[in-house]
């Protein structure tokens, strides 16, 4: 088994452990910072409650992917590993401006762009389904790659109103992805399995009554971390046991 393997609860609960101390503390000096959220046609709480979720969550997937990097490089490229934590450095220098000034459209749109630009260059290490569909690394998959990220960022953003709506979704539609991928001890695996537990720290916090939300940088966040499995995914073969697959892949690298 590879030191990946062998530690990645480590990581798994690093990650976690991160995420949920981190938004405790907003919850609790919520009062040092103006980023809170006000009740609106989306929201109906009664008091402010910090916008600040999302940069918890890349927090706590930060420190829990660097460490897996820094204790087995071999599990996560180089280059993925960069371009994704590029594009979550991006996602929230633009949600924490916007959740707290609330910059104009046209500056969240190009920061989006970028977001994208970051993630279609993070997922060209391996074919995707769009490349299968439409030809590996063609314009139409490229194209195909682009607006769906862009979707899925602004999708995220659009339903982030009720209590741990957007959080649960994407946290059940990642963990679906991630169990039934036959290729995810290669492709998603190692960086989403340090995505689960970093939104799942946040999500107890996020339950109905919420006490802290997403914010912008969390449904982009969010966004990205949907849009890497999505695109990592492989169907799996008729009657294949992917969890099997899985350990099975890990334990051939020793």
């Amino acid at each position: 088994m590879t030191a990946t393997m062998a530690n990645l609860w480590i990581f798994s609960l690093t990650s976690f452990f991160t995420t949920f101390g981190l938004c405790y503390l907003f919850i609790r000096f919520h009062h040092l910072h103006s980023i809170g959220a006000r009740s609106d046609k989306r929201r109906h709480n009664e008091r402010p409650i910090p916008l600040l979720g999302g940069a918890a969550i890349v927090a706590g997937f930060t420190i829990g992917a660097i460490a897996m990097f820094m204790t087995d490089s071999s599990a996560i490229p180089t280059s993925r590993l960069a371009f994704v934590l590029g594009a979550l450095f991006i996602a929230g220098v633009v949600g924490v401006l916007d959740d707290a000034i609330e910059i104009r459209a046209r500056w969240k749109f190009i920061g989006h762009n970028l977001v994208t630009l970051f993630m279609v260059l993070a997922v060209r290490d391996f074919e995707t389904p769009p490349d299968r569909l439409l030809g590996s690394n063609s314009f139409a998959a490229l194209a195909l790659e682009w607006f769906w990220c862009l979707g899925i960022l602004n999708s995220i953003n659009l339903i982030d109103g009720l209590d741990e709506l957007a959080s649960g979704l994407g946290l059940l539609v990642i963990c679906f992805l991630t169990l039934v991928a036959t290729g995810g001890a290669q492709l998603q695996a190692p960086l989403l399995y340090v995505a689960i537990p970093a939104i799942l720290g946040f999500y107890l916090w996020n339950r109905h009554p919420a006490r802290i939300y997403l914010g912008e940088t969390g449904a982009q966040a969010m966004g990205i971390f949907l849009f890497l499995a999505a695109m990592s995914f492989q169907r799996a073969s008729p009657g294949a046991d992917t969890v099997a697959l899985f350990f099975r892949n890990g334990s051939a690298n020793t």
